[in-house]
């Protein structure tokens, strides 16, 4: 509608999300008294605690020269019962090949050359993964050439890419970003650093806060009996919002397209929509989830995801607020 292009009804529908956002904390607060009204969520699940939404076709690729990335990439892969591959070096690093203090070591040496390729062993085919996992030391605040060797005879593109690196002090620098550049473009996220030392425990909670959500993920919405299937994005948003599932909230109309639902953040990456399209679930100004039963636009958002069928929706939304029950699909 044109009346959501001007710039006094922007400002207008702000200061309305504002004040329904004060409101539905003093409803919240009313409901930590026992009572039971809008916006409530019928799951205590934190995202510490969310089980890993993986593909079946996910693998750990790791690298290690003295043990220590290897026993993270073993943890990870067993705990998400994936396979697991080792980046092999046609000759193996000794200790005195790791001595960084002396600027002839293998490493060193290698470090110091960007055309260094150390050759592997084995040849790893990804073509079967959709997600891939790499673990890798940090050798000089970067990934070691060995690595490089590896991602340029990799492709990454169409994957989902999370890298893991070790060190001792040396932070993670832009490793994943050299790494996803050799192999062609990756979606994934900057490489999360783990002192050498770091317990099993740590790694785990890590994998298990961060969802590792490598494959378009279903979840449904059930409005009066009906179900509806939606296909969530693959992004941080959906990871948040997965580990609020199950979900159970009052929604409130809006302008005769839209249902909402005030506090509940998750992460954002916002961007401009010129259309938001019936069916779209979306997060608005980072605390507000948004499902829209018919087109709108004119405001930033984040995607959590689209309901694939929308037939009957508008129907079992109806025109009113409505209470909708979020699952995910396993």
């Amino acid at each position: 509608m044109f009346i959501r292009k001007t710039h006094f009804i922007s400002g207008l529908r702000a200061i309305r999300h504002d004040f329904r956002f004060m409101l539905c904390n003093m409803i919240l607060i009313f409901l930590l008294a026992g009572c039971s009204s809008c916006c409530t969520n019928g799951s205590t699940q934190s995202a510490g605690g969310l089980s890993p939404v993986l593909d079946s076709n996910a693998v750990v690729i790791f690298f290690s020269a003295t043990g220590n990335t290897k026993r993270v990439a073993e943890c990870i892969s067993d705990h998400l019962s994936v396979p697991i591959v080792e980046v092999v070096p046609e000759v193996a690093y000794t200790q005195a090949d790791l001595n960084y203090n002396d600027g002839q070591s293998r490493a060193s040496r290698e470090n110091a050359d960007d055309t260094s390729r150390p050759a592997i062993r084995n040849d790893i085919d990804l073509s079967s993964y959709g997600s891939i996992i790499i673990c890798y030391p940090i050798w000089f605040g970067k990934a070691p050439k060995v690595m490089w060797t590896f991602a340029e005879g990799a492709d990454f593109a169409g994957k989902t890419v999370i890298p893991i690196c070790t060190s001792a002090s040396s932070g993670a620098g832009s490793s994943a970003i050299t790494l996803k550049n050799l192999a062609g473009a990756g979606d994934g996220r900057d490489a999360k650093r783990f002192p050498s030392n770091v317990s099993e425990n740590d790694v785990i909670e890590y994998v298990d806060g961060i969802g590792l959500l490598t494959k378009k993920t279903n979840a449904k919405a059930i409005i009066n009996s009906k179900s509806f299937l939606i296909e969530l994005e693959n992004n941080q948003t959906a990871r948040d919002f997965i580990a609020r599932l199950p979900l159970d909230i009052t929604m409130t109309e809006l302008n005769g397209n839209e249902k909402y639902c005030n506090g509940l953040p998750l992460s954002r990456d916002d961007r401009h929509f010129s259309v938001a399209e019936a069916g779209s679930l979306m997060l608005y100004s980072g605390n507000t989830i948004v499902l829209f039963y018919g087109d709108a636009g004119g405001y930033s958002y984040t995607s959590i995801g689209k309901i694939s069928d929308i037939s009957g929706l508008q129907e079992a939304v109806g025109s009113g607020d409505v209470r909708v029950k979020f699952e995910l699909i396993q």
